[in-house]
């Protein structure tokens, strides 16, 4: 705990780290980058977040503005944009759970405070009437306990994985029901990410008929392959998929060039059929 009521350190779960670094590795400065910010942020007002600024940010870390520029998008790929700041989820999800403990932790030390000076003035007033206090708050006959209900398996899930539901890790306030720092701007927040998700749909079934010389009445967008197109923007970046489109369209075998002359590549169908698909033609792998 930190002298201030902030946090002290920055959660760092081990397992979250590596399975997410082996889903889409990227290059350790940027790694490093992205940990200094978070540790950072912790001393930044509101705690959590950063100041939305090239510049304010470049010279925090003290480097130029291209070399941040070129790391940004990797870095602030999980951070939410609210007006002029950078929040960052899993700090400010860290802070509430250390506010938390800590009310429950005052309010416990107030109330041993409270009992420890009323029994001392019970005391001094009348020793029959503590005695009789005493005696209340402490039964001599234990009372039955309860039949043990089994506990919940615990969540081990880490901050990459939190789910909203979950009190602990959630960001909505409890005393105003806000999901944000900054009341008011949630529902432009999801408008807006709804938005972006269209357009990168519409990006990359733009940039899939353009490489694969396909009209869009050959290949029409239905309700099955925008879903496939969904999912994927949900685990890789608008240009990792655009990039396996590109790399797939340079196989000859999979452009027909076989001894059925048959094509394999469909979006959906092939390009796209799941999560280890994409990444290996992203990767040139195919």
């Amino acid at each position: 705990m930190g002298r201030d009521g902030r946090i002290a350190y920055v959660e760092l779960w081990a397992d979250d780290v590596i399975a997410r670094w082996a889903a889409r590795p990227e290059p350790p400065e940027v790694w490093g980058t992205r940990l200094i910010l978070w540790v950072m942020s912790v001393h930044q007002d509101p705690v959590g977040t950063l100041p939305a600024s090239d510049e304010a940010i470049a010279a925090m870390l003290r480097i130029s503005m291209d070399d941040w520029q070129r790391l940004a998008p990797s870095v602030t790929g999980d951070w939410r944009r609210e007006r002029d700041r950078w929040v960052i989820r899993r700090i400010v999800a860290q802070q509430r759970r250390h506010d938390t403990l800590q009310n429950r932790a005052s309010s416990g030390g107030r109330a041993r405070w409270r009992d420890k000076h009323m029994l001392n003035g019970m005391l001094q007033a009348s020793p029959k009437h503590a005695s009789k206090h005493m005696l209340n708050r402490c039964p001599p006959t234990p009372t039955p306990s309860p039949t043990p209900t089994p506990s919940p398996a615990p969540d081990v899930r880490g901050p990459f994985s939190g789910s909203e539901a979950d009190p602990e890790n959630s960001l909505v306030d409890p005393a105003t029901g806000s999901t944000g720092l900054f009341p008011g701007l949630e529902l432009d927040e999801a408008k807006n990410r709804a938005a972006k998700l269209k357009a990168d749909v519409a990006e990359v079934y733009r940039h899939y008929l353009e490489v694969m010389g396909i009209s869009p009445a050959a290949y029409k967008l239905t309700r099955a392959r925008e879903a496939k197109v969904r999912s994927r923007l949900a685990e890789f970046h608008v240009d990792d998929i655009k990039l396996a489109i590109t790399n797939c369209s340079k196989s000859t075998f999979h452009m027909g060039g076989n001894e059925h002359e048959r094509r394999y590549n469909g979006l959906a169908e092939h390009i796209l059929k799941s999560q280890e698909c994409c990444e290996n033609w992203a990767a040139g792998r195919k």
